[in-house]
């Protein structure tokens, strides 16, 4: 293929890229787009060869298939989704149980990596209301002890809505700091402690 069309290829693959970035937080706009993007001649070749690179087998449970029919390609990950996937975006299953395992364990994943965030981004705003101007060096400094320092406050403020009795003495409990980063059940969705009354 020679630059010019190599080109075009390229410019074609963007396209769809940012179709999906365009609509991004929007769920049914975006399921509309990805409907119309598994249609698209972007997407039948890098299914395709994505099915050709797997030898015509699931890689789940290996079954081997004659053609391609049988197969569907499974996004890992939509980071890249429209056209820019690489390798281990994809994953070649076979239709029924072994995409329904796919696509549960990307939602775990992705749950775990959102959880993961939000609980950065409320370290990140605690530590800005506590150190105003020198928390980047704080962080940098002594990350360790100010994670530690974060997880203690969230634990009071986490006992004294729940009355649960408090001691400062006391570790915080793995259960708890891993309840913390993992945001599950959306318990900690909207948090905010009372910094005021902890540093008192």
């Amino acid at each position: 293929m020679d630059s010019w069309a190599n080109n075009i290829e390229l410019w074609k693959k963007g396209q769809w890229h940012r179709k999906f970035l365009a609509v991004q937080g929007d769920s049914d706009e975006w399921q509309k787009v990805y409907a119309q993007y598994l249609k698209s001649d972007v997407w039948t070749e890098i299914r395709l060869k994505a099915i050709v690179q797997a030898g015509y087998r699931c890689q789940r449970c290996n079954a081997l298939f004659f053609g391609e029919t049988k197969l569907q390609v499974h996004h890992k990950t939509y980071d890249r989704v429209g056209g820019l996937e690489i390798d281990n975006d994809l994953e070649v299953v076979c239709a029924g149980e072994c995409h329904r395992k796919a696509d549960e364990e990307r939602e775990e994943r992705v749950e775990e990596e959102r959880g993961y965030a939000i609980y950065e981004m409320r370290f990140d705003s605690w530590g800005k209301r506590v150190y105003e101007d020198e928390w980047v060096m704080k962080k940098y400094d002594d990350e360790i002890g100010a994670r530690d320092e974060f997880h203690r406050f969230a634990y009071k403020d986490w006992c004294k809505k729940n009355n649960e009795p408090y001691n400062k003495r006391r570790e915080v409990p793995e259960e708890f700091i891993d309840f913390l980063m993992q945001n599950r059940d959306g318990e900690y969705e909207e948090y905010h402690g009372d910094v005021d009354s902890w540093y008192q």
